[in-house]
């Protein structure tokens, strides 16, 4: 997708990811044709993809710290418990 939005295997494909960059590619187009056609139309589009994301990232920052929550704590390597 971009320079700071990879698009790579490894990287969650969870529903709410989906969603996140489908909209943040129209949003991609749509200020891509606002900023060098100057189509208002695409400005008005431009920012309702912003209000759309509102929503989906407070709900994926929640399914990443469930995540965190939810994780197994690490092992201990057993060569340092003789330590």
């Amino acid at each position: 997708m971009g320079k700071y939005i990879p698009e790579r295997d490894w990287i969650s494909e969870t529903p709410t990811e989906q969603e996140i960059r489908r909209i943040l590619s129209e949003y991609n187009d749509n200020i891509h044709r606002y900023e060098t056609k100057g189509f208002k139309t695409a400005g008005i589009k431009a920012r309702n993809n912003l209000l759309g994301l509102y929503p989906l990232l407070k709900k994926r920052r929640q399914e990443i710290l469930a995540g965190y929550k939810n994780r197994k704590p690490l092992e201990e390597h057993p060569s340092w418990k003789r330590i």
